[in-house]
């Protein structure tokens, strides 16, 4: 979080704070993942300062100064709960294994799958996953 408060700042976009005594910034991120579990795209909603405008600029801008491994892509107006609703998980195992997901690809010895849910905690405790990413679902194709 500090990184990514650092890296505003250097851009030039103004942070809203709240709190009298003792501001903090107005930022709301989505729900954090279970441990195990990789992500490809998070959201973060950040409140800015009347006039700011993050355009193309300030984001390269950003990604120029951002530690490798990550990068904004876009920046939208409105609100996280609006935007970052619907989310599936790629299951990657080894061989085929019963899951109760739909099969995606196969590539050698490992398989692939879409799964729709909310418990996958569950799933990666059994075991029968070598690796969890989670993706908007809109992007799956795009991988």
């Amino acid at each position: 979080m500090n990184i990514l408060l650092r890296i505003f700042r250097a851009s030039g976009i103004r942070i809203r704070m709240h709190g009298r005594y003792h501001p903090l910034p107005r930022i709301r991120l989505t729900e954090a993942l279970p441990v195990g579990i990789e992500s490809v795209c998070e959201f973060i909603e950040i409140e800015t300062q009347e006039n700011a405008r993050i355009d193309r600029t300030a984001i390269q801008t950003m990604n120029r100064l951002l530690p490798r491994g990550i990068k904004v892509y876009e920046c939208v107006e409105g609100s996280l709960k609006d935007t970052a609703k619907d989310f599936s998980y790629i299951l990657i195992t080894e061989g085929y294994t019963n899951i109760d997901a739909s099969r995606w690809k196969d590539r050698g010895k490992r398989c692939f799958f879409i799964w729709h849910g909310n418990s996958v905690k569950q799933l990666w405790l059994q075991g029968r996953c070598t690796r969890i990413v989670k993706i908007p679902t809109g992007r799956i194709h795009g991988i």
